[in-house]
């Protein structure tokens, strides 16, 4: 019983002297008050918000942030003076949920985002802290959705979707994140089913709009969104997609 008790006396030393060494070893200031070493930084309740290390206050290294039950929430390698660099972030499930760069801890070049099971949802890339480029969505199922142009965080250029088997969806454009220029609808077999011009996001001119056969089934006139008149040459009943 006593060599029991002795025993247990021993353990629970030792854990107190090994706690209170983690405590001289982490979460350090300098006689100048910067942070160096390895840091932890807990909630309220005790929960690990994140890790890392600082040399005179700069972060470096690897630095890992946690969720509130202890999951993986994001893990980035920084670089330069600690405020970049390359991150993944976590779904609570320990999937990627995305990865990419940060430089000055703005996005920067390529961003991919991921479902909970692992499939690329979307792409976008940045430059200068701002989308440009060409983004891209994704079906759940794998294949594209989706692609549209950016220039200095707006959407400027070419619009494009499509269906899930590839075939073309819609055709516009965009010039200072507004609808400008010819916009073309397609049916899913390829046949143009709608098409006309936006001016600085409404609806301008004259629209066309055809069967899935390619008939002429109406013409629209619009001024500035408004529809002024309208002719019916096939009458169809119409599912109000445009």
């Amino acid at each position: 019983m006593v060599i029991r008790f002795f025993i247990i006396c021993v353990f629970l030393i030792s854990a107190l002297f090994a706690a209170g060494q983690e405590t001289d070893t982490i979460n350090q200031l300098d006689a100048n008050g910067q942070k160096q070493g390895f840091w932890r930084k807990k909630d309220q309740k005790g929960q690990i918000i994140y890790e890392g290390q600082f040399r005179d206050n700069v972060p470096y290294g690897t630095f890992r942030y946690f969720y509130a039950d202890g999951a993986l929430k994001a893990r980035s390698k920084l670089f330069g003076d600690g405020n970049s660099s390359y991150t993944n972030t976590y779904h609570p499930n320990g999937e990627i949920m995305a990865t990419g760069k940060y430089v000055d801890k703005e996005k920067d070049s390529l961003w991919k985002y991921f479902s909970e099971s692992g499939v690329l949802l979307s792409e976008e890339f940045y430059a200068g802290s701002k989308g440009n480029g060409i983004w891209k969505t994704y079906y759940t199922e794998g294949p594209l959705s989706e692609t549209q142009v950016y220039k200095d965080g707006l959407k400027n250029g070419m619009w494009e979707q499509y269906y899930k088997d590839g075939n073309k969806k819609l055709t516009a454009f965009y010039q200072n994140d507004l609808l400008h220029g010819e916009a073309i609808f397609y049916y899913k077999n390829g046949i143009v089913k709608a098409k006309g011009k936006y001016v600085e996001g409404f609806q301008d001119g004259k629209w066309e709009f055809f069967t899935d056969n390619s008939r002429l089934q109406r013409t629209e006139l619009y001024d500035n969104g408004v529809i002024t008149e309208a002719e019916t040459f096939i009458d169809i009943p119409d599912d109000g997609k445009k």
